[in-house]
């Protein structure tokens, strides 16, 4: 089964982890002026940093049945072979990264303002709201964030409760895809060093195998 694109849209970006893409990694210089212009904080010494104890991408929020909702809205897709399609976006809540240059640092960072505005909502109202925001304009789902993928399990019934639906993933790549294989396309993003993610798990060598291997499931953007 391929996703809905036609073949040659999508040309799938494959490389092996070999020693070249990991000094690709983490060589690239950081931008740390730039970071600092844009009023994020650079993290020097993620131990003594309030946020190190949400910073592991191993750490499970996925339990229960429950998925913290950030927002949810209908709007064009801006990015991946699917640009300019009407969407409904599900912004999760919580990322294992720091980049300073984050536009939605609501989702993890305590001091921002809209951090404490969220939703608990289940897989099925999810798929509900969803519905009600699609309407007759969109067809397409995009799970966004924070990192989705930290909620992966739950993202998964809501696909399987959204019949009709196409669904994309935009992803750091910092979590391997288990449950949402093959039912997503994925939009992932590795962020460089530049992000300004030091010491943090930006890097995770099993999920980009795995994402390697999913082939024309995967669209890959370095930023």
């Amino acid at each position: 089964m391929k996703p809905y694109y036609e073949d040659g849209v999508i040309t799938a970006v494959r490389w092996r982890l070999s020693d070249w893409l990991k000094r690709f990694f983490l060589l690239s210089p950081p931008v740390r002026k730039g970071c600092s212009k844009m009023g994020k904080k650079v993290l020097t010494n993620p131990q003594q940093s309030v946020y190190h104890s949400v910073m592991s991408s191993d750490r499970d929020y996925d339990v229960g049945n429950i998925v913290e909702i950030s927002e949810m809205f209908l709007s064009l897709q801006g990015e991946g072979p699917s640009a300019g399609t009407p969407a409904v976006f599900v912004r999760t809540r919580r990322c294992p990264l720091r980049c300073c240059w984050c536009d939605t640092a609501y989702t993890w960072d305590p001091q921002d303002p809209g951090y404490q505005r969220y939703e608990l909502m289940s897989p099925r109202n999810v798929a509900r709201r969803v519905r009600e925001l699609a309407g007759d304009s969109a067809r397409l789902v995009v799970f966004t964030g924070g990192e989705p993928m930290l909620w992966q399990r739950r993202l998964a019934e809501v696909v399987e409760l959204l019949d009709g639906y196409q669904f994309e993933v935009e992803t750091s790549g910092t979590v391997t895809p288990k449950e949402l294989k093959f039912k997503c396309l994925f939009n992932v993003s590795p962020k460089l060093q530049s992000s300004g993610n030091r010491g943090l798990r930006r890097i995770n060598e099993q999920a980009f195998t795995t994402l390697a291997e999913l082939k024309w499931w995967v669209v890959w953007k370095f930023v």
